[in-house]
């Protein structure tokens, strides 16, 4: 008998250390606070596109012991919505407190909003005209007599009610004042909508041929009206 005396002490030892935490754990302070946690959007399905804003953060309030919900940190918790399942359209999924990692102890209050809302789409592809965005003029006397892209389209990807509205995608910017001869300048392709992206090519060549500006040609002298 005397063999099983040092496990038993010791289990009655761990059962009394567990009881004075939970004691104690019990008798502790509850405290609520408010926190800002931000939200991420998981399960995009692949072949659609998030059309529209889209809350960043979310207000919620926790109720928990004084000690833990001191330690929590908005910044370091994060609330997850799926959207694995979500078909296109206008989405609203409920914001459920068991998506927000808090300890066991820590229960949810409220939250604000308590669901989000965005739209999904359809993701499209589409060749659009490459455009050169020219910036000032060539020196007085000279002119533009040519411009060439190479290559001329560009492949775009993004919502379909997006990209429906793009017939041209800019380049960076290419600067004319002060040039008075043909010169070639590579330039990246950027687009004008921030959920439509250039697929390739990433950056095209543009020639431009300028020109001497022809002098005017003089207008022939009548001898008649000189002789009057």
């Amino acid at each position: 008998m005397m063999r099983n005396v040092g496990p038993k002490l010791l289990a009655l030892l761990l059962a009394g250390v567990i009881w004075v935490f939970a004691s104690n754990e019990r008798r502790e302070e509850i405290l609520e606070r408010n926190f800002t946690i931000p939200v991420a959007l998981v399960g995009v399905p692949a072949n659609m596109v998030i059309s529209s804003d889209v809350e960043d953060t979310i207000a919620v309030r926790l109720r928990g012991p004084a000690s833990q919900v001191r330690e929590l940190r908005g910044e370091n918790m994060e609330v997850t919505v799926d959207l694995k399942d979500s078909r296109s359209g206008t989405v609203n999924i409920p914001i459920a407190p068991s998506s927000i990692d808090i300890p066991r102890n820590v229960e949810v209050v409220s939250l604000q909003p308590a669901r989000i809302s965005l739209q999904l789409e359809q993701r499209k592809q589409d060749v659009v005209s490459i455009r050169p965005y020219l910036v000032g003029s060539p020196t007085t006397g000279f002119v533009i007599e040519n411009i060439e892209v190479r290559p001329a389209r560009a492949l775009i990807i993004g919502p379909t009610s997006l990209v429906e509205e793009v017939t041209e995608i800019p380049t960076e910017r290419i600067i004319l004042t002060g040039r008075n001869m043909s010169f070639r300048e590579t330039v990246s392709v950027i687009s004008d909508y921030p959920l439509v992206r250039v697929v390739e090519p990433a950056s095209v060549d543009v020639l431009v041929t300028i020109g001497a500006q022809n002098p005017p040609v003089p207008q022939p002298v009548d001898d008649d009206e000189d002789s009057r």
